[in-house]
């Protein structure tokens, strides 16, 4: 496991121990810039359930901009998620397109988080600064293994509640990792990987 997806994964918010924090706040602290700015890479994608031993893995690609968001799988199975217009659309391997209902909210999300746009995300969520486990030496734990620091978004609304106990964001300069539970001890963790522009630009020539 990558060690930003070990520390996230870890975290436990302990209300009594943790602070919560603004958007701003929470922007500052993961040293986000250019939040604005198109963005393109790949992910790889781990979900934990209690009952399996070993998680399952996607990987594929994701691009972003201030109005659309997509989400293309490559492995195990090819198909793409497509966010425009706050409509989500869902393209198999064939090339179709069809119309995603009740999947809208958590594509916006993930569009938001990856970009930084924690503004759009504060009706939802509520943002806490947090402190990783001290190890035995007494360094921190997450400064130890990576340069990236971690908050927590706790989930406001009860239909959020349903899916979402805690969401971590992690990251430098950007998002680099992200990892969620719900409320039957089901995981999930993303790690990210972004292209350069010139790597970017390359693509788009193609």
């Amino acid at each position: 496991m990558n060690c930003n997806i070990a520390v996230a994964a870890s975290l436990v918010v302990d209300l009594n121990q943790s602070q919560a924090i603004s958007a701003a706040q929470a922007s500052k602290k993961l040293a986000l810039v250019n939040t604005t700015t198109a963005s393109r890479g790949t992910f790889v994608q781990s979900k934990y359930f209690p009952i399996l031993k070993k998680p399952i893995i996607a990987s594929g690609e994701f691009y972003l901009t201030d109005t659309a968001f997509t989400w293309k799988t490559l492995q195990p199975v090819k198909s793409a998620l497509i966010f425009k217009n706050n409509q989500l659309w869902e393209q198999v391997a064939d090339g179709e397109l069809s119309v995603v209902k009740n999947a809208a909210n958590m594509t916006s999300i993930l569009q938001n988080a990856i970009s930084g746009n924690f503004i759009k995300l504060t009706k939802q969520f509520e943002f806490y600064e947090i402190k990783t486990p001290l190890d035995t030496d007494g360094k921190n734990t997450n400064e130890k293994n990576t340069d990236d620091a971690c908050v927590v978004m706790l989930p406001l609304i009860e239909s959020l509640k349903q899916g979402i106990t805690q969401f971590v964001l992690c990251g430098k300069g950007q998002i680099n990792t992200l990892s969620w539970t719900d409320p039957y001890n089901n995981r999930t963790d993303i790690q990210l990987s972004y292209l350069t522009p010139s790597e970017t630009t390359k693509i788009n020539e193609q």
